[in-house]
Parts: C-alpha cells; structure tokens; sequence
C-alpha cells in the first residue's frame, strides 16, 4: 500500500479541486446566458449560436493541452524533470501560435463563415452574433495559454491551482457580465468583453505560477519556449491531434445542429441555448475526471508502473 504512486488522498486532491473547477465553468456558463437574456432574445440567440462554433475551438485547444499533459505527465513519471520542463515549454509555444491563427482566420472570415453556418438568421440576431464573435476570437490565445499552464499545473499534481485562478477569473467573469448589461447597457459586448478580460488573467496568472513557482518540480523556461522540439512536438500532436479529431467532430456535429435551428426563428434559437447550459451538467463528472486519467495514468505509464496505471 505505502508504495503506490497515488493513494486515495493524492486522487482526492486531484479529483475535487477538477470537480469544482469543472461545476464553475458550467455555472458561469449558465449564468452568462442568465445575463445576457435581459438584453433580449436577439442577444441570447446570438451567443448561443456563436458559442456553439466557439466550443470546436475550445475542444481543439483543450485537447493539444491533453496530449501535453500526457507527455508532461510521463516524464515526471519516469523522473526526467528537464525533458518534462522541455514539454511543458514547448506546448505553450505551440499553444500560442495555433490560438493565434485560429483567431486570425476567424477575424478575417467572420462573415462568410457565419453567413455559411446561420445564414438565415433575422438580421439582429446575427449582428449580435458578429459582435460576440469579433470580441471572443480575441480571446482565443489567452484561453490557449491558460490551458497549456493548467494542463502542466494538473500533470505536477497541483489541480487546486488552476481551480483557485478559475474561481476568481469566474467571479470576475459574472460581476463584469453584471455591470457590462445593468450598469453601462453594452448589449452583447457586455458579456462578451468580461470573458475576454477573464481569460487574459487567468493566462497570465497560471504563466507566472509556471514560471515562478519553486514549489513545482517543473517550470516553463525561455529557452524551452523559444526553440523548436521536434520530437517532443511529435508527440504531443501524437495524442492531440486524434484526440482533437475526435472530439472535435462530436462538436461539429453541434454546430450543425445549431444551424438547422436556427432557421427556425429567434425563441427557438434562444430556447436551444439556454437548454444546452443546463444539459452541460450531465458531462460534469467525466469532464472532471478526464484530466485525472491523465495525470495518474501517465505519471504510472513513464515509471514503467504499468500494474498501477491499470
């Protein structure tokens, strides 16, 4: 038993602070679309109908951070913090400059690309919808950074530290939402600028922690981060990119879904995507306990514990 590599306390220490991270994120979800109804059914229908494109992006993003983790994961398993260093460094560079195109290509194709996915829209809704589009694509390489940086944090065993930083860019993330739609009536730019501002801090306070943090046995270093990995590269895009696939079709599939209802009229649309906040909650726990996997599993698998990994 004393010679496991995770006993129950370091799996509840893991588990719990993903559980709650993972329920403030749906609840700010649910909350964001709470919001947003009092500027009108144009306005929920529009984030509705952008978040359900936002979320492939999303998947994409949290899946390079997954095939990270799990390379991160299995060279603090098999002892070799300067390789695990590298990895970690090395997805944050990558992160930042696929976030970036992503968020390029979606500023210059904003309108084709809308026009092509809820084209029949009434017009309100899908002003609404170029707005919230515009300001969010902006946020793409902070949500990128930060889940490389939570990613590394989890794969150190240290999930409380991206849940402490999620539940404060949360709480910021509301209060904003509140004065942004009651206070200064900005419409859908007032919900959409608090995700934006959210997201940058919780980038840059999980980048400080990875680099600053003596606590951690491993940190992000400038020369990992500015040089090019090759073969750690390849492996992470080994797992990511499946991974991402994967997923991200079940997305796509979404998105498609959101398109044929939205030729249906504005309440349906708006009626969709309050739906889908809620239904959020049914995914709560795997969501929770995907990044877990990876850790425990990975960290075993690079100890060559390949009993315990089972």
């Amino acid at each position: 038993m004393n010679d496991r590599m995770f006993t129950n306390k370091d799996l509840r220490a893991m588990i719990i602070p993903l559980f709650i991270e993972q329920f403030l994120l749906l609840l700010v979800g649910m909350a964001d679309t709470f919001v947003v109804s009092f500027v009108g059914d144009a306005a929920v229908s529009g984030v509705s109908l952008v978040n359900s494109f936002n979320t492939v992006a999303i998947f994409l993003f949290s899946a390079l951070a997954s095939g990270g983790a799990v390379i991160i994961s299995q060279y603090i398993g098999s002892k070799d913090n300067e390789q695990a260093g590298k990895a970690a460094s090395q997805l944050l560079m990558f992160s930042v400059v696929s976030s970036v195109v992503i968020s390029v290509l979606i500023l210059v194709f904003e309108r084709p690309l809308l026009n092509l996915l809820f084209g029949r829209v009434e017009d309100d809704v899908m002003a609404a919808c170029v707005e919230y589009m515009r300001i969010t694509a902006y946020s793409f390489p902070a949500l990128a950074v930060y889940n490389a940086g939570a990613a590394m944090c989890r794969s150190v065993g240290r999930a409380d530290v991206s849940m402490y930083i999620s539940a404060f860019a949360n709480a910021f993330n509301v209060v904003g939402n509140i004065i942004g739609v009651f206070v200064l009536h900005a419409g859908v730019a007032g919900v959409a600028y608090p995700s934006l501002i959210a997201r940058t801090i919780s980038a840059v306070a999980v980048t400080w922690y990875c680099f600053m943090h003596r606590k951690t046995p491993i940190r992000y270093t400038l020369s990992g981060i500015f040089a090019w990995h090759g073969s750690l590269l390849k492996k992470v895009l080994g797992i990511a990119v499946p991974n991402g696939v994967e997923n991200g079709v079940h997305q796509i599939v979404k998105v498609a879904l959101s398109s044929m209802v939205a030729q249906f009229g504005t309440y349906q649309i708006a009626a969709t995507g309050v739906s889908q906040s809620i239904w959020s909650l049914a995914a709560l726990m795997g969501m929770a306990m995907a990044p877990v996997y990876t850790t425990v599993i990975g960290q075993c698998m690079g100890a060559g514990n390949i009993e315990e990994a089972n």
